[in-house]
């Protein structure tokens, strides 16, 4: 039901028996429509399916198209081109209820208790087929899990199961099902007629037992077949079983369990935990602090702010009951104030690292790693101490990642700059202390923003100006130019620039030591035209002359159309140097030019690069000016990984082409293998993204 001038409102499809539907409607309306049904039968397809159709003055019109493809090995068979169909309007008969449709269950009892399937399992005058080891299957695969015991787990399709009933006798025909998340419908046939439905809806990760309420007579050799829906869940089913004695009606329980208050060291807050055995949102009160969950769950999880101090609380949750009237609650008490930080049980040890160090900067190589305690060791990342291979003292920056139970740390997350040579010793426990660490790196609030310094660069930012920074100085010597800001650039298809110079939506330090420091920016790409994609940047700066790191993610929240088009995304760094200023690219061999002129290093292709007249495979993707003493570098990591990229200078400054441009069959001639799995998004010379 193609939209004017765009693509599919929906899309129906069907590969090996098993339906697919795509909507690109709300979810909330999506919801309202089942998957379709399918069937084949003397070497047709048959599709049935419940649409939004556009209606036109009482008249269903709209436009519709087939594809026919083949798998194995993958090619187009044959398409439909658009048709223009105009037929009757929405139909007044009443909906058929199918299986996918089931919220009630027809002719059948259920019971949820794991103790009397085990007691079924050993009465002898009951009968157990195992639908892995006993039945006939097709649509099903044996599910391949830590399991109780052999079960069957739907693979496509509707899924059918045939059990023979083996003696003869008065029986209750029942089946163990797995409930998992999502609706799954069962009917049950004996002799080839409908004797009950019903749906698995609890989604609660339990066994269950449905049963028919009234005996049936077997002379044995009966068949008696379960079939699945064709949408749903995972539709796991373990026995078919024949019972002696009707048994009792146990519906799943409504309870709350394990409600625990403890202290997140992590967080420096209470955290509350407790389990239903339904999914359901739940209230939590404390005091005049109330907090309501947003989505209906099985394992809950909040956290409690600003308790005050000193004391006992009650804690208390509440779960809507949705199927009795009375709702369920359960409450506990917990000591207010937090707990006393752990001392650790080692006074002193020492573990060799190896590994950590690296060929780099002169000298140093900037390290951010994660070390593991065994519980109760180490009770703070103040307790650590890192040494060289010479028995210097190494600046060390320290903090929990995670914390045991009590307290104590489970990983410490290190920072420093540590010599390349190995190995590296870290001295832990209670009576380890370590020295401040000299020149570090500080981030300050100025009148407009922020300012960091590592004891080498001077780095400004500006709340009002730009989503990068302003300027970069080392000393008295400045690098950036304020005529013209660093700033990254969208160029959609039509020409149209965006960038990120203007106000973020936020600037914020994200972690502020004496080794490394983080500030992150968030905001949009603006421009004459508005906004184009989001973009979340975040800056490293490690201690003394190390590089500034800098991570760029842009993000495309267009929805009002399936796909955006552009041009080219580039970082631009504008240079304070002279016309005499040369600038060195690299690829095998180093290139040279003037920062005036220009040099581009290309890699369109993972194994092809182009820089001048110099070509080459994978090029290690960087660009350095230099000028009277003053050396700027621009690096990209894995450069020809994360190809197409460029790197380069023109008109006095330096750049990296994060999206190149590229000519308009670059990637037009390849396989259709190729296309799917790496350049249908780099078609046409621009990048189409979703």
């Amino acid at each position: 039901t193609g939209r004017p001038g765009m693509g599919c409102a929906v899309t129906c499809g069907h590969s090996q028996g098993s339906p697919s539907q795509m909507f690109y409607l709300a979810a909330e309306r999506a919801a309202e429509f089942p998957p379709p049904r399918v069937a084949i039968a003397g070497g047709a397809l048959y599709i049935c399916a419940d649409l939004p159709i556009n209606q036109q003055d009482g008249r269903s019109k709209f436009r519709m198209m087939i594809l026919s493809e083949q798998r194995d090995p993958h090619e187009s068979r044959d398409s439909l081109g658009w048709q223009e169909i105009d037929g009757p309007g929405n139909s007044e008969r009443e909906r058929v209820t199918t299986l996918a449709d089931l919220t009630e269950s027809e002719n059948f009892l259920d019971t949820q208790s794991a103790e009397l399937l085990w007691q079924i399992q050993a009465d002898e005058r009951n009968v157990i087929l195992n639908t892995f080891q006993d039945c006939e299957y097709e649509g099903f695969a044996y599910y391949e899990s830590e399991y109780r015991w052999p079960a069957l787990r739907k693979s496509g399709g509707a899924g059918r199961i045939r059990a023979t009933v083996p003696r003869a006798g008065r029986f209750f025909p029942g089946v163990v099902v797995y409930d998992s998340s999502g609706p799954e419908g069962w009917e049950m046939l004996i002799g080839g007629e409908q004797v009950g439905r019903f749906p698995l809806s609890e989604d609660n990760n339990r066994q269950r037992l449905f049963f028919l309420p009234d005996p049936v007579d077997f002379e044995g050799g009966e068949v008696i077949e379960l079939r699945a829906a064709s949408s749903g869940g995972q539709h796991i089913i373990e026995d078919i079983v024949l019972l002696a004695e009707r048994p009792p009606v146990m519906r799943p329980p409504r309870e709350i369990r394990n409600l625990e208050v403890t202290w997140d060291w992590q967080r420096a807050a209470h955290r509350v935990t407790w389990i239903t055995t339904w999914p359901v949102a739940c209230a939590v009160t404390v005091g005049d602090q109330q907090i309501v969950e947003a989505q209906p769950i099985q394992n809950h999880r909040v956290y409690l702010q600003d308790l005050a101090a000193g004391g006992r609380l009650e804690c208390s949750v509440l779960a809507r009951n949705d199927r009795d009237d009375e709702d369920v609650t359960v409450a506990t008490q917990f000591a207010s104030a937090p707990p006393e930080p752990p001392k650790g049980s080692v006074a002193w040890d020492e573990i060799e690292l190896t590994g950590v160090g690296g060929p780099g900067y002169p000298g140093f190589y900037p390290v951010t790693t994660g070390v593991p305690f065994a519980q109760g060791v180490l009770g703070s990342t103040d307790n650590l101490r890192l040494v060289s291979a010479d028995g210097e003292e190494l600046p060390l920056q320290a903090r929990p990642l995670v914390r045991w139970p009590d307290g104590s740390v489970k990983i410490a997350l290190l920072d420093s700059a540590v010599p390349a040579d190995d190995p590296l010793t870290l001295e832990y426990g209670r009576e380890v202390s370590r020295a401040p660490v000299d020149f570090p790196v500080t981030v300050s609030e100025t009148p407009g923003g922020l300012l960091a310094d590592n004891g080498a660069w001077q780095v400004e930012f500006d709340r009002a100006a730009s989503g990068l920074f302003t300027s970069i100085a080392a000393g008295d010597q400045e690098f950036t130019r304020a005529d013209a800001p660093a700033r990254i650039v969208i160029t959609d298809e039509a020409g149209n620039v965006y960038d990120t110079l203007g106000p973020p939506d936020s600037l914020v330090v994200e972690e502020a030591g004496p080794v490394r420091a983080v500030i992150r920016a968030d905001g949009h790409h603006t421009g004459d035209s508005g906004e184009l994609f989001t973009y979340q940047i975040r800056f490293t700066f490690y201690r003394s002359a190390m590089p500034i790191g800098v991570s760029y993610r842009w993000g495309n929240d267009r929805s009002a159309e399936e796909f955006t088009k552009l041009r080219r995304i580039r970082l631009e760094l504008p240079l304070a140097m002279g016309d005499g200023a040369e600038v060195f690219v690299g690829g095998d061999e180093t290139a040279v030019a003037s920062l005036t002129d220009g040099l581009r290093l290309q890699q369109l292709r993972d194994d092809r690069f182009t820089v001048g007249d110099e070509t080459g495979g994978r090029a290690p993707g960087w660009a350095m000016a230099m000028d009277q003493g003053r050396l700027a570098i621009l690096g990209c990591g894995d450069f020809w990984q994360l190809y197409p990229k460029a790197i380069g200078a023109e008109d006095g400054m330096l750049y990296l082409d994060i999206c190149p441009e590229f000519g308009a069959t670059e990637y037009n001639d390849c396989t259709e293998r190729e296309l799917y799995k790496l350049y249908y998004y780099l078609q046409d010379g621009v990048y189409t993204v979703r």
